[in-house]
């Protein structure tokens, strides 16, 4: 397909394999200033692409970036599959699943749209794939973030995933309840005692809290689905916040006004920071 452009590596599709991390053969390009469209991709060498090594987690970048997969269906009969983007706070993405020569799917989504734009319902990125019997296919990812670029990238069969995805799921809400319940103890042993640092404290585990299931993808799901930037502001302020009542509530647990000048400084200094 499109002669030497596609990486020499293909990711081999067969029923037998439930679920595949495609970890090896991963291709990506930087997109310049005047952009791209994926038919312009496709004319590209392969010398302006350049393999991923290892995970893809290129820490806090501006550019938008593109990745290629090769995938081959080793099956008699077509398989269905899921592409799941495991991490929930990307921006915008945009997918392009071509079959031999043709785009035979695209999609565009991301936590800067509403979450209705996504084709399944899910706090990670989801996105529905045909595998023709027999056939090669070229999967290409365009990326844009203000956040962290990881894009963690998994085929599943759909009885397989959500069956993984209720167990985590309850894993998840378990440990929320956990939270849960020591911010509601220790509140209620302020009105109790009436001692300020369990103030600070349950403002620390809500901050926690808030933040694990933002970035899980759980309260832009459930809570603030048609408001993507007040989710983005939400995440920008809980984070701080998480610092500071960490900061505050050692400052006054242990007292360091009164037994250390110097490090109730600092850590006065930390929190404003």
């Amino acid at each position: 397909m499109w002669g030497s452009d596609v990486s020499a590596y293909a990711v081999e599709i067969t029923a037998e394999k439930t679920h595949q991390a495609i970890e090896q053969g991963v291709d990506y390009l930087v997109e310049g200033e005047r952009g791209f469209n994926v038919f312009e991709l496709i004319q590209h060498n392969s010398e302006a692409w350049a393999p991923v090594k290892g995970e893809i987690n290129f820490g806090y970048v501006p550019s938008v970036h593109w990745f290629r997969v090769s995938l081959e269906s080793g099956s008699a009969q077509p398989i269905d599959r899921l592409l799941e983007i495991s991490y929930p706070l990307l921006d915008h993405v945009s997918i392009y699943f071509f079959t031999g020569e043709s785009l035979t799917n695209s999609f565009a989504t991301g936590d800067a749209l509403p979450f209705a734009r996504r084709p399944i319902e899910h706090r990670h990125f989801l996105f529905p794939l045909k595998f023709a019997a027999g056939q090669s296919h070229t999967l290409f990812v365009r990326v844009q973030t203000e956040g962290a670029l990881q894009v963690p990238l998994h085929l599943w069969d759909e009885r397989q995933f959500h069956v993984e995805d209720t167990r985590e799921t309850a894993v998840n809400f378990l440990y929320y309840g956990i939270l849960l319940i020591m911010a509601a103890f220790n509140l209620t042993l302020f009105f109790l005692i009436r001692d300020k640092s369990f103030v600070s404290y349950v403002l620390f585990v809500a901050a926690i809290l808030v933040t694990v299931a933002s970035i899980d993808g759980y309260v832009y799901q459930f809570v603030l689905h048609d408001a993507p930037r007040l989710h983005e502001i939400l995440i920008l302020l809980v984070v701080p916040l998480t610092i500071v009542s960490i900061c505050v509530f050692t400052m006054q647990f242990l007292q360091l006004e009164k037994h250390s000048v110097f490090w109730y400084r600092g850590f006065a200094v930390f929190a404003v920071a």
